[in-house]
């Protein structure tokens, strides 16, 4: 686990120490390697100017901190791969996609805060050709657009169990046996544009 706190904070005003190009996080079978960003000291960003990539054995923890991504956030490409946002900001420029490959599961937590994919025309893909899945459990989830179960055999599930999911375009099943769902059992679920259930 490598954790961003306010110690690491205090110098970023000199060396600008939490700007960078690219990020992965990955491990191997069986192992966790975690990126835990919580509480500094001042609200300064991590700032990933291009692309952000959580994998197998991968996770992210976003607990009062703001994290901005530039590029394309992948969460699970060809393994399992974690992104929770408990309080503070979390902004993609791109595309965030959960469960890229066959067999791949990506997985999004918001427990509260706020995440923001709202950058036109960037969208939230669940389920790419693997397994992909929200829970929205407080706090707000706010995309462009929203695609759930995108190719054959993919499957997409989102749960709003409170808090708030805002979308402006959505999808749902868009192949040939592909799944996708949403479930809201509290909270809200805002479509704000044009909703389409394919289902094939």
């Amino acid at each position: 686990t490598v954790t961003i706190d306010p110690t690491t904070t205090l110098s970023n005003s000199l060396n600008q120490c939490l700007s960078i190009n690219n990020l992965t996080i990955s491990g191997p079978v069986g192992t966790a390697n975690t990126l835990q960003l919580a509480n500094p000291g001042a609200f300064i960003p991590l700032n990933i100017s291009s692309a952000l990539t959580v994998d197998g054995g991968g996770a992210v923890l976003v607990t009062n901190f703001a994290l901005q991504v530039g590029g394309l956030a992948s969460v699970g490409v060809t393994g399992s791969g974690t992104m929770s946002l408990q309080s503070g900001a979390i902004t993609i420029s791109s595309n965030l996609v959960l469960g890229t490959s066959a067999g791949a599961t990506g997985t999004l937590w918001v427990t509260g805060g706020t995440l923001s994919v709202t950058n036109l025309p960037n969208t939230l893909i669940v389920g790419v050709s693997g397994d992909g899945q929200v829970v929205v459990s407080n706090g707000t989830l706010n995309t462009r657009g929203l695609f759930i179960g995108t190719n054959q055999f993919s499957r997409g599930t989102i749960t709003v169990a409170g808090g708030t999911l805002i979308a402006s375009n959505v999808f749902i099943g868009i192949a040939s046996n592909s799944f996708g769902a949403i479930w809201v059992n509290s909270g809200q679920f805002i479509a704000t544009n044009r909703s389409e259930i394919v289902g094939s």
